[in-house]
């Protein structure tokens, strides 16, 4: 893994995690058209979403049409860091503060996500809630 990669999965992350709304035009540059983004929750149900518009899909569907005045959810990541898994698989690390805006309750999760990159673009991103989960992911091929 080149010192690129990982910069430009650091530099995906930010993107993805721009508050108050994520950054789509860098969205657009790093991800491939084709990327595939399992959230958290494709892990139980196997929902991925494909693509710039599969992500925006993924935020109003999962998390209140975030950035809305009405969003059921407000939430921010914080980038802790990234690690090379080898074969163009980066991990990174974040944790994630969710608050409902009408209840008022939080939760914080830490988050570790595999991303593959190819040809200079990210092809795919999976969450994961534990550590060695997102470890053998990162190692299958």
């Amino acid at each position: 893994m080149s010192q690129e990669e990982l910069e430009l999965v650091t530099r995906a992350v930010r993107a993805a995690t721009a508050r108050p709304r994520p950054d789509f035009a860098t969205i657009n540059e790093i991800f491939h058209p084709d990327h595939v983004f399992v959230p958290v929750t494709g892990q139980i149900d196997a929902k991925e979403y494909q693509g710039g518009r599969g992500y925006q899909q993924f935020l109003r569907q999962e998390l209140g049409n975030v950035g809305a005045r009405d969003a059921a959810l407000s939430w921010e990541a914080n980038f802790e860091g990234a690690v090379d898994a080898g074969n163009h698989k980066v991990i990174t690390v974040s944790s994630v503060r969710l608050q409902g805006s009408a209840s008022g309750v939080e939760f914080e999760q830490r988050l570790w996500v595999v991303m593959t990159v190819r040809d200079g673009r990210i092809v795919r991103t999976e969450s994961h809630t534990d550590p060695t989960e997102a470890f053998k992911s990162a190692l299958a091929e």
